[in-house]
């Protein structure tokens, strides 16, 4: 079983509601103490600024690609990457291959009216991949995109809570209030994800409490379905 956590950083922007000094610093030390403290297998970053923060018990695949806003990378525990593959899917995706499944971190086309878009770029992932496949990250997709991946085989396991909640997380003073799952993770073939947890706590600094990013991290299982475990 493998333990992943995936989290648009929000190119480690200061939240509307953090104090002026609260820096790019103190959020790329704040994120890292929180992958830390979690301790995943597989930790899958979109929206990065050109800098990923350090995890001492990680390494940075030797692969990423620049989305429509920011860097999308992953760090594997260290001794994963050994056997593994690399491959981006230029704009979107950062691909890594282990000996028997293959886990994607995306960040998908945004927008209401980019729906086929997203298919697309879904579709083009699985071109390429011939075994069971995780998919998580920031897809950017409206509920009523999900019947169109299980047409593709795809399983997603709703959150417990939304990934994103701009009524009580006012990261973006001015956005819209709403609430969304653009954060998720799905599977396709003989593997199964689990133990999703949305971290929505804020931190403290200053007097202040505020959010990270505008987009709340998920954290999960992957392992082989019920019937083909050994």
């Amino acid at each position: 079983m493998f333990s992943f956590l995936t989290w648009n950083v929000a190119m480690m922007r200061r939240s509307s509601e953090a104090p002026f000094e609260w820096t790019i610093e103190h959020s790329e030390e704040a994120i890292r103490a929180f992958v830390v403290e979690r301790d995943p297998d597989i930790v899958c970053f979109q929206e990065l600024p050109g800098m990923v923060p350090y995890v001492g018990s990680h390494v940075l695949v030797p692969v990423h690609t620049r989305s429509h806003n920011g860097d999308i990378a992953i760090l594997v525990r260290s001794g994963l990457e050994v056997d593994a593959t690399f491959r981006t899917e230029q704009g979107f995706a950062v691909v890594v291959e282990f000996s028997d499944f293959t886990f994607a971190n995306v960040h998908l086309a945004p927008g209401s009216d980019g729906a086929m878009t997203r298919l697309a770029m879904m579709h083009q992932i699985l071109a390429d991949v011939v075994q069971p496949l995780v998919v998580v990250g920031d897809t950017n997709m409206r509920m009523a995109e999900w019947d169109l991946m299980a047409e593709l085989g795809f399983t997603i396991v709703k959150p417990p809570v939304p990934t994103w909640n701009s009524r009580s997380n006012r990261f973006n003073e001015e956005g819209a209030e709403y609430t969304a799952y653009y954060t998720n993770a799905m599977a396709r073939g003989k593997i199964e994800i689990g133990d999703l947890e949305v971290w929505t706590e804020p931190v403290e600094y200053l007097d202040k409490s505020f959010h990270l990013s505008d987009h709340y991290p998920l954290t999960g299982s992957v392992e082989a379905a019920a019937g083909y475990r050994t």
